[in-house]
């Protein structure tokens, strides 16, 4: 089987967020890192007093948790407000992305609906001259793929 050529990156993607799942609002020039956690499957096991191997069941799926880093911005940001009116609130954030941009055709990957866990303070190192971030996760039932129209 020859070499795969067409890999994805997040070297152009595309991170969005919303507060009604319905509204969408480009946060790409903030966010420098994804990831997604959780989601693991519980597997049952049960041994009875016949064989010697278990009896084997799936069970239900835990939540899962999309934790995001984000550049601060100027005082009064739109990202920052966002997540932190949504954490104070405790009322729902919706995130989506897309490897690649987020193009016709590619891949996006939306969350339902989510409850912020941590406050979005932010921080940074005094002597770096680095961008003040801060990370923020959201908790979510489930996480679909489909393609970007």
């Amino acid at each position: 089987m020859a070499q795969q050529t067409d890999d994805y990156t997040m070297v152009e993607g595309e991170v969005e967020l919303s507060t009604d799942g319905a509204a969408w609002t480009s946060f790409a020039g903030h966010a420098s890192n994804l990831e997604v956690s959780g989601g693991e499957r519980t597997i049952g096991e049960k041994h009875t007093y016949d064989g010697d191997t278990p009896l084997v069941n799936r069970g239900k799926r835990a939540k899962l948790m999309v934790t995001i880093s984000m550049t601060v911005g100027a005082p009064g940001a739109v990202p920052y407000s966002t997540v932190e009116t949504a954490y104070e609130a405790g009322s729902a954030l919706y995130a989506r992305w897309s490897p690649a941009g987020g193009n016709m055709g590619d891949d996006r990957f939306t969350t339902t609906a989510g409850i912020v866990e941590n406050p979005p303070y932010f921080f940074g190192e005094p002597d770096s001259g680095e961008a003040l971030m801060y990370d923020f996760a959201i908790h979510v039932p489930s996480i679909a793929r489909a393609l970007v129209p």
